[in-house]
């Protein structure tokens, strides 16, 4: 039970966690509509790339460092001993 001499710092400590909690709601809900955006915007990006990719806009050249080199092309197994 609250003694009437604290009964006044309660009553106004209600009400200021109401107005905190409402804004705390209000951040959340905010939060929560700005990280669904974002997840909608990179799907819809992934979604383009892959698209371009199909059409054949994607890569027009290897990695960097390793154009015209060929990886065991024409090699055959040597063997080390005769």
């Amino acid at each position: 039970m609250v003694s009437p001499r604290h009964a006044h710092s309660v009553v106004e400590h209600a009400s200021l966690s109401l107005t905190c909690r409402d804004e705390r709601k209000k951040q959340v809900t905010a939060q929560t509509a700005a990280r669904q955006k974002k997840k909608a915007d990179n799907i819809a990006m992934r979604n383009e790339r892959r698209n371009d990719k199909r059409k054949g806009k994607g890569k027009s050249k290897a990695r960097p460092g390793f154009e015209g080199k060929s990886f065991a092309k024409g090699k055959g197994k040597s063997s080390g001993k005769k």
